[in-house]
Parts: structure tokens; sequence; C-alpha cells
């Protein structure tokens, strides 16, 4: 990545975090009968990712799906890192999301599939993710589109140190969210499809990142930046709609900083 300068856009007023109602709202809307615009086929896209990302896994540790809604993501990583690292952990704002992943995963595998388990924890709750983090032990945390739907400084600073605090200063971070797009991108992909639609319904507005800033909040969170990459990300809805932009980062905490 070659771009230098302030990442930061200003905010004169900061807006409220998005709040847990919002992610009831959109689960409820659209259930198990349509597919929300971030549920890619994980053979493609989230595949590649994996690819890249897989040698930085810290073996053995639980793995730790943060926002991961219908838990389709979460299952698919279960399996494919069956070998590498210890029980998969699902967690959600939404218990609505977390109901629809439970009853997929049973359809999946027919019965509970103990290597998968998914819980109702929000992140911008300090006491109950540092509770989560007591039941687990450090894990490795797998985040895709979260920080880019809150648009207040706050609270993306707060969902970073319960990420931290999930990692336990042993997990690292992997974290893939959704860009600033092109005026009207979104507006109309919303048009076109149901389940886009919903999330702005639903009072959720996405692409609230700026170019870099993603690995600025890590920085400026005290947590190591291992890596990080500038992506364009297709829909669930294919190609057919464009791409959009996307970044990436790999982080660690305080064992990944004392081997700098």
């Amino acid at each position: 990545m070659t771009q230098t300068g302030d990442t930061r856009r200003p905010r004169e007023v900061a807006e409220p975090p998005v709040e847990s109602g919002a992610w009831e709202r959109y689960w409820s809307a659209i259930g198990s009968r349509d597919i929300p615009p971030w549920d890619t086929d994980p053979e493609g896209q989230l595949s590649d990712w994996c690819r890249q990302v897989s040698g930085l896994l810290r073996p053995g540790l639980p793995l730790m799906d943060v926002a991961c809604g219908n838990g389709h993501q979460t299952s698919w990583l279960a399996q494919r890192f069956a070998t590498s690292v210890g029980p998969v952990i699902g967690v959600d704002v939404s218990a609505t999301a977390v109901a629809l992943a439970r009853e997929q995963q049973l359809h999946l595998s027919g019965v509970d599939y103990p290597g998968v388990r998914f819980e109702v924890v929000d992140v911008l709750d300090d006491q109950a993710v540092k509770a989560l983090a007591a039941r687990t032990g450090p894990a490795n945390v797998w985040v895709r589109f979260l920080l880019h739907l809150l648009d207040d400084d706050d609270a993306r600073r707060r969902a970073i140190a319960s990420l931290a605090t999930l990692a336990g200063g042993q997990g690292r971070i992997f974290d893939y969210e959704f860009l600033a797009q092109e005026p009207g991108k979104m507006e109309g992909y919303a048009a076109r499809h149901t389940s886009v639609r919903a999330v702005f319904e639903a009072g959720v507005r996405p692409g609230q990142l700026m170019p870099r800033e993603l690995a600025a909040l890590y920085r400026d969170a005290g947590l190591t930046v291992l890596t990080e990459r500038s992506d364009e990300f297709h829909g669930a809805h294919g190609p057919a709609e464009g791409t959009f932009h996307a970044e990436w980062i790999v982080a660690g905490g305080e064992r990944d900083a004392a081997a700098v």
C-alpha cells in the first residue's frame, strides 16, 4: 500500500454506535430466507484470505469468530482449521442471529457439533467480553465486517480493546473490513436486493472506514500490526454487482510486540 497522509475523516459530531436492537431488527427481517450481502461463498474469497493468513494463526488456541451473524462462515472456519486450532466460538450481539447459527449447525451436522459453539456477546460490553475471555482463555480472533459499521471513534476503540481482551496477549486478530465506497454505490446495491436494503432499514450504515484507517486504529490501540493489505470484495450476489473496496490486517498483542 502506497498511500500517505492523514487517514482520518473529520467528524464534528459523533453519532451513537450501532445498538444491538438494529441487528435484532435486521436478523428478524431476513431470518434464514435471504442471504446477507457479506455472506459470500466461503470457498471463494474467504478461502483466498484464509490461505494468505493461515500461517499467522497461533496453533492450538481457540478461534473466535466475532460478529458471526448466522454462523455460515463460522462453520466453514471450523472445518478449514480443524487440525490447527482449538474450539471455534461464534459470537454475535444479536440473539436472533445466534439462534439461526445454532439451527444451521444442527442442520449441517445432524448433531450438536462439539467443535463449534455460539454465544450472544456484545463486543461493546466490557464485562461480557471479560467473562467470555475468562471462559475461553487466549484466542485467535477472527473479525469480518465489524468496525466499518461503527461511526463513533469511541465505539471503535472500545471494540478493538475487546478484541485485544479476547486475544489475551497471545492470540492474533484477523480483521477484514469494508471501506467507504463511491457515492451512491451502496444505495444502488440496496435498491436491487432486499437483504442489502434491510441493512439500511434496520438503521445500520456500512462502509464507515477510510483507506488505511483500519491499521491506524489498531496501532493507536497499542497493538502490533503484522501485515495489512487492500482488497476488492464482491458481495453474496456475485461479481455482476461489481467489487467493493476493502482492507484487512493481522494484529498481535504483547507476545508479538516483544518479538519486534
